[in-house]
């Protein structure tokens, strides 16, 4: 289908927080690029991972937010590539956090067996998948080590559920939610992290193939740049982030794919 104006889609869980959440920081953002390549955009929610790949396999999209999970998951010939990466802390990469209450018994992973566990999508990399071989590292059945798992559709959503005792433990990403938890947070002496994962390659910015060069030029500019100025430092500032960068050559996203093929083997 011809598209007169770029669609810029934001997963609903890979923006790492709700659609309610981050749509005004990413329209804002929108509305910045808008301004300074001369280019109409709109912004696409979809309920899933799932629904969003399909999307980007169809050719639909010029750019997109994904998780890591969501874009290991994408066939090799999927019309889109890895633009950006965001950096925090200096790091480039996050990782999957086990979370509890305070005052929660639970002084390991091994101690949530039967547990209620809040996880965000399928296709998540720290929202589910990494959860499950962390089970599976413990000898345990994904399928049965823990006594239900809530699917909260986004990895804020998983830690409101844990803090209002609906779940027992949530499993969440890193970027942010190290904000949130820590500080001044919403969280702040009410919930801990229990265990924290090793870190693997950051949710992407994709960029559709058929993007004019001159145009992505322009739109690697603008990303790259949001930190050098005082707005763009407030939205990254509520997405978590501190800038986006180039993605470093190291980063190795067939690792996720193979665990993530892992776990779905186990868990059927």
């Amino acid at each position: 289908m011809p598209r007169t104006a770029a669609t810029v889609a934001r997963l609903y869980q890979s923006a790492m927080l709700s659609a309610i959440a981050t749509f005004d920081v990413y329209d804002d953002i929108l509305n910045q690029l808008a301004q300074e390549t001369t280019r109409g955009y709109q912004l696409v929610q979809r309920r899933t991972y799932e629904e969003m790949n399909a999307m980007i396999e169809a050719d639909e999209l010029d750019l997109a937010f994904v998780c890591a999970g969501a874009y290991a998951a994408l066939s090799p010939d999927a019309p889109m590539d890895v633009l950006l990466v965001p950096e925090t802390d200096g790091v480039v990469g996050y990782s999957s956090l086990f979370v509890t209450r305070t005052d929660s018994p639970a002084q390991s992973v091994g101690d949530l067996a039967g547990a209620r566990l809040a996880v965000t999508d399928p296709l998540s990399l720290t929202g589910y998948t990494l959860p499950m071989a962390r089970v599976l590292e413990l000898g345990g059945d994904p399928q049965h080590f823990f006594g239900a798992l809530t699917w909260s559709g986004s990895h804020d959503r998983s830690l409101e559920a844990l803090d209002r005792g609906l779940v027992d433990a949530a499993s969440v990403m890193s970027i942010a939610f190290d904000r949130l938890l820590l500080g001044d947070g919403p969280y702040a002496g009410r919930l801990r992290i229990l265990e924290r994962s090793r870190r693997y390659p950051p949710p992407p910015l994709l960029v559709s193939r058929h993007m004019t060069p001159e145009l992505r030029a322009h739109v690697v500019t603008f990303f790259t740049t949001l930190d050098r100025r005082a707005a763009g430092r407030e939205h990254l500032s509520r997405l978590g982030i501190d800038r986006f960068v180039p993605p470093p050559q190291n980063l190795d996203y067939e690792s996720v794919r193979t665990l993530m093929e892992r776990v779905q083997a186990r868990s059927h």
